[in-house]
Order: structure tokens, then sequence, then C-alpha cells
């Protein structure tokens, strides 16, 4: 099985072109002067396993239990290739920022220290760097995982100053998501929590959550409840892209929502076969299939149409 869970921080960030390394030097708290080829690699310490703290935001992560075991077979065999990264706190322990699965892998492999990189972010940094590294690294995440995560590092940098653009470029090179990805991502918060639900068990796919989230709240409500009415559990895009279009239009009601989703289908056609031979005398010689079919038509409406002139006159004569 060839899996790759170790995060490395990239300690030259003349890698990065341009501004883009600039930005994620500023979100990581490094100093331009540390950005040149010649900084020295990171000191990397042996930290006891039971002074490391889980990061408060990590409950946000499941775990995927397949993953580590994998990991903790690899850590007994090999040991830790890449050292986690902490925050050393006023207590003297320290709060894990990269590296939750390393560290509770080498708990269960029986080891009593792993090699760590202290940092020195301030809260927003750290939040970045947690965030960002998780969604780098855990490919298993559900959509409404990485949607929070997108948007708690959409806030981490505007609270930092941070171009908002160049910020999602380079979190797009941290986490592999291209920049249209991860706007869709954190599109889905802004979804009801039990479409969101739905997104994260396949129920619907991610496009349509991100096309349903455009909707309001009201109209997600109203949507879920149509749903619930008609026993179903999912919308297809195509429809999800409608009732967008409808909600952005202002036009988005009830009545709306149940005719994109349930059409009615119209009523088939019924046909009757007629024996000419017997309407000979009725018919006029000489007429083609469409003529025939006309006059045939048009000899039922007056038909009709003295029927109901008859039924008119004997309602008046009751009446008399």
């Amino acid at each position: 099985m060839n899996k790759n869970f170790n995060f490395k921080r990239p300690t030259d960030f003349s890698a990065v072109s341009g501004s883009a390394g600039e930005e994620l030097a500023k979100m990581l708290g490094v100093t331009a002067a540390e950005t040149s080829a010649e900084t020295k690699p990171p000191q990397i310490e042996m930290l006891n396993l039971d002074f490391l703290d889980h990061h408060p935001l990590q409950h946000c992560y499941s775990m995927d239990e397949e993953e580590l075991e994998w990991l903790t077979e690899n850590i007994r065999e090999h040991g830790v290739m890449e050292p986690i990264h902490v925050l050393k706190k006023e207590n003297g322990r320290y709060t894990i920022l990269a590296g939750h699965r390393r560290s509770e892998a080498s708990r269960r492999a029986g080891l009593l220290q792993i090699p760590a990189i202290v940092e020195q972010l301030d809260e927003d940094a750290a939040i970045i760097m947690f965030d960002s590294t998780n969604l780098g690294q855990r490919r298993s995440l559900k959509p409404s995982e990485r949607a929070a995560a997108y948007l708690r590092i959409e806030k981490a940098s505007a609270n930092k100053h941070l171009d908002q653009h160049k910020t999602s470029a380079v979190i797009a090179q941290v986490t592999g998501d291209n920049i249209r990805t991860i706007q869709r991502y954190k599109r889905l918060n802004n979804l009801i929590p039990e479409f969101l639900r739905l997104v994260d068990d396949g129920s619907i796919s991610f496009i349509c959550g991100v096309e349903l989230s455009f909707l309001s709240g009201h109209e997600q409500e109203d949507l879920l409840t149509l749903l619930e009415m008609h026993h179903k559990t999912t919308v297809s895009e195509a429809r999800a892209r409608m009732l967008k279009e409808e909600s952005q239009k202002g036009e988005l009601r009830l009545k709306s929502m149940e005719a994109i989703l349930f059409p009615k289908k119209p009523a088939p056609e019924q046909s009757v076969k007629i024996p000419i031979g017997k309407l000979e005398h009725c018919i006029p010689p000489g007429l083609d299939k469409k003529e025939l079919l006309d006059y045939i038509i048009n000899a039922l409406e007056v038909y009709f149409e003295n029927r109901q002139n008859d039924k008119v006159e004997k309602n008046e004569e009751k009446v008399e």
C-alpha cells in the first residue's frame, strides 16, 4: 500500500513563485530574511508524547482507522520519517499543529518520544498551518470538514490582512485543490445541516450541494420539506441548477420547486380506429386522409355544440 501521511514544511520559500511565496511566509509567520536559500533547516527536538496535546480544533477532523493501523505498522518498522509541528504552551506542554495521526500511531507503536519542530507562530498563523496541513494530507475528509477548514483559513488570513486571492493560491499549492475547487468547498458552508449531511454521505453530489448552497436558508428548508413529502433524499445536478436559477430570479416558491423536481407527465394521446365503411354515407367522396380527419373532427365539434345548446334549452324550460 503506497500512502504518504506525512507533512514536510517547505523551508525554502523561493521554491514558491513570486508574491505567493511571500504570502506563504506571512501566513506561517516567517520573516523575509528567513526565506533566503541560505536558511538553515529548522531545529528538530525529541519530545515526550505525554507532553503533547491535541489542537482545540482537532475534533473537527475524523481519523480513518485503516490509515492509523497502516501508519502504526509503518512507524513500528521504520520509525517516524517526518517531524511533527507543535506550539509550546506556557505550562511547558505542546499543542500539535501538524502530526496528530503520527502522534497517535507512535503511541500505538509503543514509542515514548517523537521528533518535532517547535513553531513560533501567532494564533491565526497556527490555524492556517493546522488546517492547511490537514487538508493537504487527508484525502478522505468529508466535504463538510474541508468546507469548514477552508472557511477557518479564510478568516484567519483575513485577520492577518492577507490578500485573499493570493492566500487561496498558496493554500491550493499546499492542499492540491485548485482555487475553483476551494471556492466551491467554501460555498458548502451556506447549506443547512440536513443538506450538508446528505453531501457527506453521498446522497447528493458535491456539485449538487454547491448549487443548492445558493438557495436561502428558508428555501432550503422548503426544499427539504418537499423532498420528505415525496420520500426522496436526492436531487440531480440539473434540477439543482434550475432551482438555483429560479432562486436568483426571486421566483422560487414551493409550487415552482415541485414543478422543477416532480414535473407532471402529460397524458398520453388516445387513438381509436374508425371503420370508414360505416361512415361512407356521412362523408363526401374524394377526401384524402388529412381532409377526412378534419371533416370528422369538425363534424364532432358541431355535434358537441348542438348537444350543449340542447341542454341549455332544456334547463331554461325547467326554470319556466
